[in-house]
């Protein structure tokens, strides 16, 4: 079986990916470089691609911040699909293996993990079926609903 989540230094992903790995489940990581334009952004926060961590990193080791990105997720054993349709970044995001993170670049990475022990579900509530608590009718997505399946941390 295969997990696929949206995985990066903000949003690592650490307990879904343990829990996986004792279930025998891949981890497949979607913007892995991070989700520049997701509607959920505040104004002027900088992306993950942007992180000074990640520059600074990327100085470093004399590689673009996005091979940084996915270098981080191959050393942890995450597949990554970056989104691109740009053929020399599709050449460039293959460009990884001729280099390894040292292990407090590889920790400076996961320091930048936001999600707070929780990972980020995504439903539409107007997709899910009305269902009947105490005589009202309520969406599955609702946190009331006895069956509301995002209280899992991961």
């Amino acid at each position: 079986a295969v997990n696929q989540v949206e995985c990066h230094p903000y949003l690592n992903q650490q307990r879904l990916y343990e829990f996986c790995q004792q279930k025998d489940i891949a981890l497949t990581a979607y913007a892995p470089l991070g989700s520049k334009d997701r509607p959920w952004a505040k104004p002027g926060e900088v992306g993950v691609l942007d992180d000074c961590v990640v520059t600074e990193l990327a100085k470093k080791y004399n590689k673009s911040a996005a091979q940084i990105l996915l270098r981080y997720q191959a050393e942890r054993g995450i597949v990554s699909i970056p989104k691109s349709v740009t053929p020399a970044r599709i050449r460039d995001n293959l460009q990884i293996f001729d280099f390894q993170l040292q292990a407090q670049d590889f920790q400076a990475l996961n320091s930048l993990n936001k999600s707070e022990n929780r990972g980020r579900l995504c439903w539409c509530s107007w997709t899910l079926p009305l269902i009947e608590v105490d005589g009202k009718l309520i969406s599955q997505g609702s946190k009331v609903c006895p069956f509301y399946p995002f209280h899992e941390p991961y």
